[in-house]
């Protein structure tokens, strides 16, 4: 069955309103046909918008094609789900209904606490008001979702129209239930159009499932065979959910993998499993996506080794690296005597260290991390969590001096960039890979304050007579351009899928996540690593490096990257022979 999809975009700054449906698109109801709707959204601050054009006819097409993707509803996972936190259940990470109760403290407990002693009781309240306020939210998110997938459930076929923001990432217009979603909501959709799994898709679903178990250090085969270890246990999953021994709600996406089990089943039970129509999207993700692209960017052997960029025959962890030099400096620490030091050892894991690395191509400061640290848990049980925290930054920070060199010069260069043309009043512009022509303009802000008949009113504005914001210049260019560069990829990978398969292709695209049909992964693993290369046998350093000169107009000096880096001698082709680049 082929579903017309309803025409989105056609224009590159608004979508088509009623009036121009054809006669045969006329039978499909929704908003989106009613609004004119800006194709690019930015909030305060205008940034490309500002751009006469920017948005290159490169990204129109593969924006429509990704908008073209007909959804539907996993009633099955609908249901499971709905009788699972109906029940109270926390299988999955489900949020539970019950909130954690305040303890309390009589006034002569309290008058007899030291100043440290309330410190520490204020900060224990303070962490179960923000756990309830965070269990909250998931209900209302949770139950959002399920509403939504309860109305649509019928529904033969869902469309979600996109949008771009001022770097040109793609992004669905839809709230709630979409599918950029959290593990719930993803879980929830799946492609209204199937595809037999032929010859190689029972191989890639099976990928997709140790993939959401967590099982995603191995080699391809090895997952393979984690899956026919453990088929057993697939079949109870998908079989009996909720009263059987549910080893799907161990997995790291226990949803995502909910799903797979339940196709992994039904194509089993068949007498010949190439026949099964599958309607799961099989992503594809990144290795630390953001450092893949500064390390083909700097040309660096060392970064494209730990990021999968190289053909690296045993798969690689940047995360695990960074966690091995930070273990080691804080073992010396320890032996010269700091006591600090002592809290981490024993602690220091692949875990403890991701989100750092993880979020430092994207600008995260030192102090973001020391607040990581501490928001996502490492710090429990420490006297001076703060302290701590501000300890084992330092020592992330120099381990990231350690193995990613290349890319913090880079972004340093960037920044320098950036700040330059800030103290000449001119915005971060450049052109990405595909053509767009993005722009970062901070622009100080105007507050209004207003007084109204149901309380006060602050209102906001940019003013461009006010200057750039320097800093935010600085600090947001690096991860910005990154972004761009990674939507960048995704786009010209879109097109050279709808290229070599036909228009119909089905897209679950999540930034630096790439997903098909099972049949289809092959075809989109070659296809992804094509672009990349295709990308970076340019040398974006001199091309950037270009672009700004010309804009500082003789107006601002802007440094030159050979200041920050010395290119390296990677060959980006090898991406094409790497395992582990996009798995």
């Amino acid at each position: 069955m082929s579903l017309s999809p309803p025409a989105f975009i056609s224009h590159p700054t608004i979508l088509k309103s009623a009036q121009n449906l054809t006669q045969s698109q006329s039978k499909y109801e929704g908003g989106y046909y009613l609004l004119n709707t800006d194709l690019v959204r930015t909030g305060l601050h205008t940034h490309t918008r500002a751009l006469e054009a920017p948005v290159s006819d490169c990204t129109l097409h593969a924006l429509n094609a990704i908008q073209r993707t007909p959804w539907k509803i996993n009633g099955w996972l609908l249901d499971v789900m709905t009788e699972a936190y109906r029940s109270g259940s926390k299988l999955g990470g489900l949020p539970y209904a019950d909130t954690v109760d305040l303890p309390k403290k009589s006034t002569e407990e309290w008058e007899a606490m030291t100043e440290e002693e309330r410190n520490k009781w204020k900060f224990h309240l303070s962490s179960i008001h923000g756990h309830n306020a965070r269990m909250e939210s998931r209900r209302k998110a949770l139950l959002t979702q399920i509403d939504i997938a309860e109305t649509m459930r019928n529904q033969p076929a869902i469309w979600f129209p996109h949008f771009l923001d001022f770097r040109t990432r793609f992004y669905p217009m839809p709230q709630g239930l979409h599918p950029q979603c959290d593990d719930f909501g993803k879980a929830l959709l799946e492609f209204a159009e199937g595809v037999e799994l032929g010859k190689r898709g029972l191989f890639w679903l099976c990928i997709r499932a140790a993939n959401c178990f967590g099982e995603d250090k191995m080699s391809l085969a090895a997952r393979v065979k984690w899956v026919e270890e453990h088929r057993v246990q697939i079949i109870d999953s998908a079989v009996d959910p909720l009263d059987g021994g549910r080893f799907w709600a161990e997995a790291d996406e226990p949803w995502g993998f909910l799903a797979t089990c339940r196709e992994l089943h039904e194509a089993w039970s068949l007498v010949d499993p190439t026949t099964y129509v599958s309607h799961q999207p099989v992503p594809q993700d990144g290795s630390c996506n953001g450092l893949q692209h500064l390390s083909a960017m700097g040309r660096d052997p060392i970064g494209a080794r730990a990021t999968n960029v190289a053909a690296n025959k045993v798969r690689q962890d940047i995360y695990t690296q960074v966690a091995t030099v930070v273990e080691r400096l804080v073992s010396e620490d320890a032996v010269a005597g700091v006591a600090l030091a002592h809290e981490w050892i024993g602690k220091i894991t692949r875990k403890v260290v991701k989100r750092a690395v993880m979020t430092t191509p994207y600008g995260v400061t030192e102090r973001g991390i020391a607040e990581q640290l501490m928001n996502d848990g490492h710090t429990e049980g420490m006297d001076k969590k703060g302290q701590a925290a501000t300890y084992l930054k330092d020592k992330i920070v120099a381990a990231l001096d350690e193995t990613i060199t290349s890319a913090k010069g880079v972004m340093a260069w960037l920044q320098a960039t950036a700040m330059a043309l800030a103290e000449a009043e001119k915005p971060f512009d450049f052109t990405t890979p595909t053509g767009n022509k993005v722009r970062q303009s901070y622009y100080t802000l105007n507050r209004l304050r207003l007084n109204t008949i149901a309380g006060k009113l602050v209102l906001w504005e940019e003013d461009r007579t006010g200057g750039l914001q320097g800093r935010k210049q600085m600090l947001a260019a690096a991860p910005n351009l990154i972004h761009s560069f990674d939507a960048a990829h995704l786009t010209m990978t879109v097109n050279a899928m709808a290229e070599r398969l036909g228009p119909n292709v089905s897209f679950a695209m999540i930034h630096d996540s790439f997903g098909v049909h099972a049949a289809r992964v092959d075809d989109l693993s070659r296809c992804l690593r094509e672009q990349f290369v295709v990308m970076y046998q340019q040398d974006w350093l001199e091309i950037l490096q270009a672009e700004f000169n010309a804009q500082a107009e003789g107006l601002a000096e802007v440094p030159h990257y050979s200041e920050f880096i010395v290119p390296g001698d990677f060959d980006v082709s090898e991406c094409l022979d790497s395992e582990f680049f996009f798995a």
